[in-house]
């Protein structure tokens, strides 16, 4: 996978060791112009904005080389989009090709030697009521959370026999093969994060299992939108 950077070299080839400073003050003048066409080209999503700032980074090396680098995955998905050839491709790709493997954190392999994931989807009440309305809000409020408090010095875990929400409370059909609440489990608050939510359902990927399919994630090719206008970028900070 090729890192997008955006090297001053390729703009000032005569720059000279000693304006360190000088480097880092462009190269940080680059890197807001990153996040800023990140802020404006990225849609609403602030974790998605988020993540993809996260990877940004300014390298001033041997005080005459300045770089400003895209880095960890997410980020580059973003940037190059991803498709049935991994990052950098284009297309609709089933999602198994690349969480199935011996190395994913979790894996499992069952007894005919597949392996396969349990893949947990976090859901605030806002998302339940969007799937199966108030009723079914009210009866995941009634169940007994499924997740363990955590104790000092332990581990938190869910506990998958605790009772989840039955069939019959959310949609089936506009890409839902199934109930989509049904299984639906709720958390500990002391066990959700900010960032998830209350509730959360779980669905197991297998080798032996129906495709995952997903519509790929498109390129957004920022930073050679940055590129282009780098020159003003520069007469800027000068």
């Amino acid at each position: 996978m090729a890192t997008p950077r955006i090297d001053l070299r390729d703009f000032m080839p005569n720059i000279v060791s000693d304006q360190h400073r000088a480097l880092s003050t462009m190269g940080n003048a680059i890197l807001a112009a990153w996040s800023a066409e990140a802020r404006a080209k990225l849609g609403t999503s602030s974790q998605r904005i988020a993540a993809y700032e996260k990877g940004l980074s300014v390298h001033v090396t041997n005080g005459n080389k300045v770089r400003v680098v895209l880095s960890d995955v997410i980020p580059n998905i973003l940037e190059q989009g991803m498709g049935p050839g991994g990052i950098g491709t284009q297309g609709a790709y089933d999602q198994r090709l690349f969480s199935l493997k011996p190395t994913t954190k979790n894996i499992r392999r069952s007894k005919k030697g597949n392996l396969y994931l349990n893949v947990p989807f976090h859901l605030t009440d806002k998302e339940i009521v969007a799937l199966g309305g108030n009723r079914a809000l009210r009866a995941l409020r009634k169940l007994d959370a499924a997740t363990t408090p955590r104790l000092k010095g332990s581990t938190r875990r869910i506990n998958l026999r605790r009772p989840g929400l039955g069939p019959g409370y959310g949609q089936r059909g506009r890409g839902h093969s199934h109930d989509s609440l049904e299984g639906v489990r709720k958390q500990n608050k002391t066990y959700a994060k900010s960032t998830q939510g209350t509730y959360v359902k779980w669905r197991v990927m297998s080798q032996g299992g129906r495709p995952w399919m997903s519509a790929g994630v498109r390129a957004r090719n920022l930073a050679q939108a940055v590129s282009n206008r780098i020159p003003q970028i520069l007469q800027a900070v000068r």
